[in-house]
């Protein structure tokens, strides 16, 4: 009896070990993308491209962390995803990239920006 519960102790302790780290992954790579939004869009309130480079951005998070390349997706796409947040912060980009005035209140899509990624599961 020991010796079968040894083998499945034995069998558990990798499981754990691979759930941690892909947990420890996942983290590091929203960190990775909170830091780039947070040092890339600093000096950006008015710059031409910054809505279009938020907008690449936050989809390379988003085909990263779920391995669904989302790129190409319009934004009909998008909203089938169903994260409402997600789907904000793409059509906000997209009515600030494609008018005429492109100043707006970038701060506030980079703070969206950010918690879609803290929350994101």
């Amino acid at each position: 009896m020991l010796d079968s519960n040894m083998f499945y102790y034995n069998l558990l302790i990798p499981i754990i070990l691979i759930l941690l780290l892909i947990i420890n992954l996942k983290l590091l790579k929203k960190k990775k993308y909170i830091y780039s939004i947070k040092r890339k869009y600093i000096n950006h309130i008015n710059k031409n491209n910054t809505y279009e480079e938020l907008s690449k951005t936050i989809r390379s998070f988003v085909t990263e962390i779920s391995d669904t390349n989302i790129m190409n997706y319009t934004l009909k796409d998008i909203k089938k995803i169903n994260n409402i947040l997600l789907t904000n912060i793409i059509e906000e980009c997209y009515k600030k990239e494609f008018s005429k005035h492109k100043k707006g209140n970038i701060t506030s899509i980079k703070n969206n920006a950010k918690e879609l990624i803290k929350t994101w599961k």
